[in-house]
């Protein structure tokens, strides 16, 4: 295993008794949620929490996962004006599958890291990560140590080296997990059009697999993930 690059981010530990990270083309019927938020949801909610615009890209890992999902059924009003409607609405049903008991790890890159920080421990705003209603609870947040690692797949296996619970970026010689397409930037930090990527979820059955990893380590913890915006 060999380490090509320190770098320092955030790490926040994430929780949300209920979330739902609809899915980009999912919009009616049942409304499901990806396993994870993507990176767009990241930047979205710390805009809300610093209530002002970023001026510069930041880049985004993410680990975690759910204890399961419950349905939920709501009545969805469109209003008129922003959707440029005539007439009369009446509510339409809707069910949406929310996760219940997130458990998130959010790496976050950025110049504005010292800013970012403080915002997660003392928002101006509510934490929300999902819909509105999606409350997200910090219950650690610091800067660590990110080691950039290449390792070959014997070396994976014997350090165990493992990827679980998280999404990376799609490569044509990747084999392992399940296939999505994502929002994981804004094209300008003025509008609110993403850029798309393509990625692989790779859930709690680990896979040992070769290459250039991102990884974080704390006493016996260590956690092994590629970031998602520069990837």
């Amino acid at each position: 295993m060999e380490i090509i690059n320190i770098e320092k981010a955030i790490r926040a530990e994430i929780y949300q008794p209920f979330a739902c990270y609809r899915e980009p083309l999912v919009m009616s019927g049942f409304i499901t949620s990806l396993p994870l938020p993507p990176p767009t949801t990241i930047a979205g909610m710390l805009v809300h929490a610093m209530d002002k615009k970023f001026n510069e890209w930041i880049d985004v890992a993410i680990t975690g996962k759910s204890k399961g999902f419950v349905v939920d059924y709501q009545r969805l009003v469109k209003e008129p004006e922003k959707y440029h409607l005539s007439g009369t609405h009446e509510p339409s049903p809707a069910k949406f599958q929310v996760l219940v008991d997130v458990s998130l790890n959010v790496f976050i890159k950025s110049n504005n890291s010292e800013e970012i920080l403080n915002v997660l421990i003392e928002p101006k705003n509510y934490l929300s990560l999902g819909r509105k209603e999606d409350s997200a609870f910090v219950r650690n947040t610091e800067l660590v140590e990110i080691k950039t690692i290449r390792v070959s797949l014997e070396d994976a296996i014997k350090n165990d080296v493992l990827l679980e619970n998280t999404f990376i970026p799609y490569r044509e010689d990747s084999e392992i997990g399940y296939f999505y397409r994502l929002p994981k930037k804004y094209k300008t930090l003025d509008k609110r059009e993403f850029e798309y990527g393509d990625y692989l979820y790779v859930s709690d059955k680990s896979k040992f697999i070769a290459g250039e990893f991102c990884m974080y380590e704390n006493n016996d913890e260590r956690e092994f993930f590629r970031w998602m915006v520069t990837s």
